[in-house]
């Protein structure tokens, strides 16, 4: 790591520790705070591992027959399905026009 961004990096988490102990926040909460916004960029990260796997997985190699080759998107699509499909579906937006209103879109 930079050892400059390093030095900016700690000189702002003193400052903030500066500020929370002279501002009006218990103890307590400056603790809850401090804990909380670990567990929170420890859950981020997690997910950001879980979704970079994920995509390793469906972008490796297969070998069949003896010879490599990718998965081909039908074969993805299939087991997507069946293993319970994507995360979330977006919404599905009607293309009919209703009204004057929708004549400037």
């Amino acid at each position: 790591m930079d050892l400059k961004y390093k030095n900016y990096s700690l000189a702002h988490l003193r400052d903030a520790i500066k500020d929370a102990i002279t501002s009006e926040a218990t103890p307590e909460e400056i603790y809850v705070t401090v804990v909380s916004s670990i567990r929170q960029e420890v859950a981020y990260h997690n997910a950001c591992i879980r979704t970079s796997k994920r995509l390793l997985d469906l972008t490796e190699e297969e070998v069949v027959d003896g010879e490599n080759r990718f998965r081909t998107d039908e074969e993805l699509l299939q087991e997507i399905e069946e293993s319970g499909g994507f995360e979330w579906t977006p919404q599905v937006v009607s293309t009919k026009k209703h009204g004057k209103d929708m004549d400037a879109l």
